[in-house]
């Protein structure tokens, strides 16, 4: 790590939307013959992840040149995104409501807004729709190993576009007609020949699933 200019005299603080940075402000003394400014005192900051290095004998004016550049490239360039996931839910069937079960089985599919984007030292960072919370690290993708619910849970990101919202609701709406379907399966005068039809595909499918 190269040696940092001068003594430090204080701390500035960044804070716009999305972004809050903390800079360390420098002193040093000119020593050099060959510049016009030889003997005066100058205020530095060196923030490499963000290409800033300057200094002024003025300390106001430096602090302005730093925070418009910071304004232009520490500012996140956000992109719509949107995060699908399936949860499946299953393990014990029995719980504090009801011990008599004798199975259980949950499907969630939930599709959330929210933007993303990467700061320039390589922090990935997100906040929903319509909320300026910001987070680090992008929501998972593939099977989610932060979901500690019994079941398991697979995440998506993909591009916020109108022919995704479409596809995404038709979805929706295929989950919601499969559970019509299984509602009118299971009522009362449809239970018992349900569960007979069930029953004779197990017995006329092969042990292999052949």
């Amino acid at each position: 790590m190269a040696k940092k200019p001068g003594k430090k005299i204080t701390n500035w603080v960044f804070d716009e939307k999305g972004v809050a940075l903390a800079i360390e402000v420098r002193m040093i003394v000119v020593k050099d013959r060959h510049d016009a400014d030889d003997g005066k005192t100058k205020f530095v900051v060196v923030m490499p992840e963000y290409e800033i290095e300057d200094k002024d004998t003025d300390i106001d004016v430096l602090k302005t040149r730093v925070f418009e550049a910071l304004a232009k490239s520490a500012r996140p360039d956000w992109r719509k995104m949107l995060y699908v996931t399936i949860t499946t839910k299953t393990g014990n069937p029995h719980d504090s409501y009801n011990d008599s079960k004798l199975a259980k089985s949950e499907i969630e599919f939930a599709c959330g807004a929210l933007e993303i984007a990467t700061r320039p030292n390589g922090v990935k960072i997100y906040r929903w729709e319509n909320n300026d919370n910001i987070c680090e690290e992008w929501p998972e993708t593939g099977k989610v190993k932060r979901y500690y619910g019994s079941g398991n849970r697979v995440g998506a990101l993909i591009p916020d576009t109108p022919e995704h919202r479409r596809a995404i609701a038709e979805i929706a709406g295929g989950f919601e007609k499969i559970m019509e379907r299984l509602n009118a399966l299971l009522m009362p005068e449809e239970i018992e020949q349900t569960l007979s039809d069930v029953t004779a595909r197990l017995m006329l499918t092969p042990a292999d699933g052949k």
